[in-house]
């Protein structure tokens, strides 16, 4: 194997099944895979069929992950992704989707290709911003602040102990 052949995801190269150029071909957020075998499972519920094995463990997997309610929230992210001054990649945008890194350094963890390059500058602060609306539209939204008791030390408590 030539060395311009091997994989290499800092270059953002995994290889003919990631590649950009094929033509409808889009890596997909956990959530829109779950959708999309809710439907084959609504057919095969209208046609009396049973799911096979590796169908039901799929979805019960899918179900365990589930970080958006819907692929509408999903598609709200993506768009974020769409109208960003960076270009992300499609690979780049499902991974974001399905591992939501609270910041950039998790997100560069994941993903090196995230690391700005003259080639590919990567601004930071819209990266941000995207990873917090997606987080913000999950299931790991940020905990809301409890009502304060009025003490200080928000567990109810007095301060005397009566």
């Amino acid at each position: 194997m030539a060395m311009d052949d091997e994989y290499d995801a800092r270059s953002n190269y995994l290889g003919d099944d990631f590649n950009e150029g094929v033509p409808g071909v889009t890596p997909l957020c956990n959530t829109e895979v779950e959708v999309i075998l809710s439907r084959v499972r609504e057919e095969q519920t209208l046609r009396a069929q049973k799911p096979k094995k590796a169908q039901t463990a799929s979805e019960q997997y899918l179900t365990k992950l589930r970080l958006f309610d819907s692929a509408g929230d999903v598609q709200r992210v993506r768009n974020m992704f769409t109208n960003a001054s960076t270009v992300f990649t499609k690979f780049e945008v499902a991974s974001l989707c399905n591992l939501l890194p609270e910041d950039l350094d998790e997100a560069r963890t994941y993903l090196p290709t995230l690391i700005s390059t003259p080639e590919r500058p990567v601004d930071d602060q819209e990266l941000q911003t995207i990873l917090t609306f997606a987080r913000h539209n999950s299931h790991l939204r940020p905990p809301q602040p409890q009502p304060s008791d009025g003490d200080g030390d928000g567990n109810g408590a007095s301060a005397s102990g009566a």
